[in-house]
């Protein structure tokens, strides 16, 4: 489970339960550390993810143009498989990273 708490807040209640009680403030300090490497998990596993998306758009549109086929989204998206959405956000920055690839 992931909570996104304010770290003033937080810090608050760590100062209230440490006097209150050792063995729950030690568990709350290993919460806040491990949500922090959580997050920046996710963060990592997100950029690899969009990584293997765009470049399963980039193969499909040289494949694409090799064939002889104008690469569109309607094209990629039946080679791949990849929602539309996704495509709108990588598909012209691609496309023209691709051409540029090809002329040089």
């Amino acid at each position: 489970m992931i909570l996104d708490i304010d770290d003033e807040l937080f810090t608050k209640i760590k100062a209230i339960v440490k006097s209150r009680n050792i063995t729950v403030y030690n568990e709350l300090i290993n919460i806040k550390e491990s949500y922090s490497s959580q997050s920046e998990l996710l963060i990592k596993a997100r950029a690899i993810k969009t990584n293997k998306k765009k470049g399963e758009i980039k193969t499909a549109i040289k494949e694409l143009i090799h064939s002889k086929t104008k690469p569109t989204k309607y094209q990629v998206n039946k080679k791949t498989s990849i929602s539309y959405i996704t495509l709108d956000k990588y598909f012209d920055d691609i496309f023209d990273e691709v051409l540029k690839e090809i002329k040089s």
